[in-house]
Order: structure tokens, then C-alpha cells, then sequence
């Protein structure tokens, strides 16, 4: 290294650095590398600076390779083991580092206790509030065990899962048909985003596929992804819920079910983005607060809606339990409620309407011993009452006949993206699939 005067005349190491500084930075480099097994650097450490403020304590470095080790492995055992090895070297040192050690153990082990407790109590809540990366991780840092996750509620299968967790499946983005097929009658699915839109549509396919009552996905755009939705959920076995689609997704299709007596029923699916809704409130009010695209899909769906050549059922998707959510402001029974105010506007709900429902999704939340049913009107009329009185009145004016509330749920979902498929309430949309083709 060459030596330079500064401009206060004294020695330089490194340009801009007076001796002192640059001989505690070169200590500082030496300390670093030697500890991490080159010990070289301690003796270039000598040769450069042979009159230097670390020589004693590199000297005694270098005379002291086990002191190094102890160092580097930086552990109570291992300088608890100098000590043995070699009393009265550096026991004061050795003591202050098992100190420092132990204390820092000990507030870690506190933190973690108190993670712990946190994630248990959450967990025993609401078995969703994590997500399955999440929970492997407490598990890989010892946060949680899997006997903590079995006292939640979670199975051997559940634990499996999450420990193999995998990416959920990506459904494609669908742009909107200009026209809906005819001979077949529609079933248009709406719900902020969030509701289980696309996870009701996928249990409902894959339980019409299981049983033998779904057959061909005749035309549409959204061929492919009611595909892939009818692939995903599979009976007694965990299975990863797909990702939410895109703001101004429209997926419609076709398809062809059949009953009992093997009787075909032709049926047009059509799953709505949630961010219609706000698309509703802006063309209501004459402001645009959401996307371009949103708006330009809501357009579509009032195209398909005012053509009354096919006969049309609603479903109005509510996630249980998320009645105090807030998206941008306001609650969902506020976009609902006007959004089913903007559709009665459009002359939407007409005689061309054969059902309106409201599907309670997410019911496996319900507390236990709940008779699912009655916690599923009771909840609607305590918590989205205006909404249910617009939609009542509506089919009331329009003599719709079939208007009800249905508990739905797509079994135990937990972990946020996994779920043990119950196809028992698919079987409900399915019956009201059937009953109004």
C-alpha cells in the first residue's frame, strides 16, 4: 500500500485516511477475514503495519489458534470449551461473550413464546389466518410444531399439505364475448372481490364432473378456464384454491348437465369480476374511480343482460363474516345494495328472470353446532338487510319466483389457499342449475 501526505501533512494509508484510520480499518479487514479461516491476513496485517495499535492482540491471535475457533464458532459450548481447554486466557472475554449469548438466546426464546401464543390464538379463531408459506415457516424456525397446529384443528393431511405447499394455478384471463350463446339459460355469478366466485364455480363443476352430470363445454370463451376450475377441486383429498382472477375478468360458457334420468339441461355459466361493482356505482353516479377495462366489462355484461331471448338467475355471492370489510371505503352491503339498485335501473331484473339468490359463501366459518341454514338468514338479515329488502322487493314487483338464501361453502378451507373439498353444498347450485334449465 502506498504511503501519501495529506493536507495536514501527516502520513496517509489510503488516500483520505491518516494512519491511525487506516491502520484500525486494515485490523478491522484482518479481524474479518481471519476469523472466517484465512489467518494470512493477520500476518500480512504484521508486515504492513509492523509498528501498528493491534500488533500485541494480532501477535496473540496468531499464538492462539483454538481462540480463533472459539471466536468464529461464536457458541456458549465453544467458549465454554476454551475455557476448559485453556484457563485463564481469555476467561473474562470467554464469559462476556456466554453472556451476551445466553442473553440474546433468552430473548429470542421469550419473542418466540410470545409468537407462539399469538399464532395459537389466531389459528383457534380462524384456521385461515395464515397462509401455508406462512406456517412452514413457523414450523422450519421452531415458531410452532405439528403438535401446535393438531390442538388447532389441523389434521395429518393438512400438515402434509402445507409442508408440500405448491404455487395455486393461474386460470386464464378471459376478454368478454360479444354475445352469449342461445338455447340456454344464464346464470350470472356476482360478488365483490373476494366472495368465491371462482372457488363456487369450481366445486360446482368438479362435483358435476365426479357424479357423471356434467358433460360437454359447448362454446364460449371460457372454455378453458372452466376447464382447468373443473380440475382443481378433488374429493378427500386437500387441494390449493386458485389465484382470484383479473379486474375486468368475464368467463362465459356453455355447458351441457345432466340429471338424474340422464336428461340433458343446457346452461350459460358466466363468472363476473368483483370490480364490476364499483363499475355499477361509478356509471350510477357519472364518476370513474375504477379501471378503464372494469367499466368496458360492465358494458358487456349489460349488453348480455338486456337481451332477453334467454331466461337468466342471479346469484349474489356474500363471504360470511367479512361484513365490516372495507374496500375503498365503503362496506360490501353498501356495493351490493347499490348495485342491485343500478340493475333494477337497467330493467334488468324482468320477466325474463326465472331466480335471484343470495349464496352465504364461506359458511365453514360458522361457529360449531350452528344449523347452517338458519345462521345463514339470520346473518343477511343482521348484516346486509337493505340489500335483502332491494332484492325482495325486486322479485316481488317482477314476480320472480324463486328467491332465497343459501349457506354455502367449499368445505374446510385453511392455511388461506387450502381446502378439503365438500361437495355437499355444489350439490344445492347444482339442484337450482338443473331446476331452472
Amino acid at each position: 500500500m502506498d504511503e501519501q501526505y495529506g493536507l495536514n501533512g501527516q502520513l496517509d494509508g489510503p488516500i483520505g485516511l491518516n494512519v491511525a484510520e487506516a491502520d484500525d480499518n486494515a485490523w478491522a479487514m484482518s479481524q474479518f477475514m481471519g476469523l472466517n479461516g484465512q489467518m494470512e491476513a493477520f500476518r500480512l496485517y504484521l508486515a504492513q503495519y509492523p509498528d501498528g495499535r493491534h500488533v500485541e492482540e494480532c501477535r496473540a491471535l496468531l499464538d492462539d489458534p483454538a481462540w480463533f475457533l472459539a471466536r468464529k464458532t461464536n457458541s456458549v459450548a465453544a467458549f465454554s470449551e476454551y475455557m476448559t481447554n485453556f484457563p485463564g486466557r481469555h476467561d473474562q472475554e470467554c464469559q462476556e461473550y456466554i453472556d451476551l449469548l445466553k442473553a440474546e438466546e433468552e430473548r429470542r426464546r421469550e419473542e418466540t413464546k410470545k409468537q407462539r401464543e399469538v399464532v395459537i390464538r389466531q389459528l383457534l379463531t380462524q384456521r385461515d389466518s395464515y397462509s401455508s408459506i406462512e406456517l412452514r415457516n413457523f414450523l422450519e424456525n421452531a415458531v410452532l410444531s405439528e403438535d401446535d397446529l393438531k390442538s388447532c384443528g389441523y389434521t395429518d393431511d393438512m400438515i402434509a399439505s402445507i409442508r408440500l405447499y405448491q404455487q395455486p394455478t393461474r386460470l386464464p384471463e378471459n376478454l368478454p364475448d360479444e354475445n352469449l350463446p342461445s338455447g340456454a339459460t344464464e346464470f350470472y355469478f356476482w360478488g365483490t372481490p373476494g366472495s368465491g366466485k371462482t372457488c363456487t364455480l369450481g366445486a360446482v363443476l368438479s362435483t358435476a364432473s365426479r357424479m357423471g352430470m356434467m358433460g360437454n363445454i359447448l362454446e364460449g370463451g371460457g372454455q378453458h378456464y372452466f376447464n382447468m376450475l373443473k380440475g382443481i377441486f378433488k374429493k378427500n383429498s386437500p387441494c390449493i384454491l386458485p389465484e382470484g382472477t383479473s379486474h375486468s375478468n368475464i368467463a362465459s360458457a356453455k355447458i351441457e348437465f345432466r340429471d338424474e334420468q340422464n336428461h340433458i339441461h343446457q346452461a350459460t355459466l358466466v363468472d363476473l369480476a368483483g370490480e364490476v361493482f364499483r363499475s355499477m356505482l361509478d356509471k350510477k353516479h357519472g364518476v370513474m374511480t375504477g379501471s378503464p377495462e372494469a367499466a368496458r366489462s360492465l358494458d358487456f355484461t349489460l349488453k348480455y343482460l338486456k337481451n332477453t331471448r334467454n331466461h337468466k338467475v342471479h346469484f349474489f355471492l356474500i363471504p360470511y363474516g367479512e361484513e365490516e370489510l372495507d374496500w375503498d371505503g365503503m362496506y360490501i352491503d353498501s356495493y351490493l345494495s347499490e348495485g342491485a339498485t343500478f340493475l333494477e335501473q337497467q330493467g334488468v331484473f324482468n320477466s325474463s328472470t326465472d331466480g335471484v339468490y343470495i349464496l352465504l359463501t364461506k359458511c365453514d366459518r360458522m361457529p360449531q353446532h350452528t344449523t347452517r341454514g338458519e345462521e345463514a338468514r339470520r346473518y343477511i338479515q343482521e348484516n346486509y338487510l337493505s340489500f335483502l329488502r332491494n332484492l325482495e322487493s325486486y322479485c316481488k314487483k317482477h314476480k320472480i319466483k324463486g328467491f332465497s338464501v343459501i349457506s354455502f361453502s367449499i368445505g374446510d378451507v385453511f392455511a388461506k389457499q387450502n381446502c378439503c373439498f365438500d361437495e355437499t353444498d355444489s350439490l344445492k347450485v347444482l339442484k337450482k342449475i338443473l331446476e331452472k334449465t
